[in-house]
């Protein structure tokens, strides 16, 4: 429960916050500890969102390739693994070690396989 005023009290401080920024010289977007300038237009939010919907559908087009590529998919393994680990009546229909054990199996893989092609992006 707050007190009376302290809802007053915490906007004087927020505004005393804003200003004491803008008299070391940050602009109203601008963040003090990193000096970098935000974009707030509707434009570049909706770029933003634009983005990030076409991020998701990349990693679920790439979860659908590996699933059909693959005899055990990786990303099942994460999310049986997670599942067990986060829910509290939750258990790993293939059982924790196999979870891990592909887990750390596709990232060996992936990283030999990265390894392998970065030599021929940089030339």
């Amino acid at each position: 429960m707050t007190s009376p005023g302290s809802e007053t009290a915490s906007f004087f401080m927020i505004t005393e916050s804003c200003q004491s920024y803008r008299r070391a010289g940050f602009r109203d977007h601008e963040t003090a500890t990193t000096g970098v300038q935000m974009r707030s237009a509707l434009a570049a939010l909706a770029g933003v969102v634009a983005v990030l919907v076409l991020g998701a559908a990349v990693f679920a087009t790439f979860s659908l390739i590996i699933a059909c590529l693959a005899r055990v998919n990786p990303l099942t393994c994460q999310v049986d693994i997670l599942r067990a680990l986060m829910l509290a009546d939750g258990h790993s229909a293939f059982g924790p070690r196999l979870d891990f054990a592909v887990l750390i199996g596709s990232l060996v893989v992936l990283i030999a396989v990265a390894a392998r092609l970065y030599p021929r992006v940089v030339r």
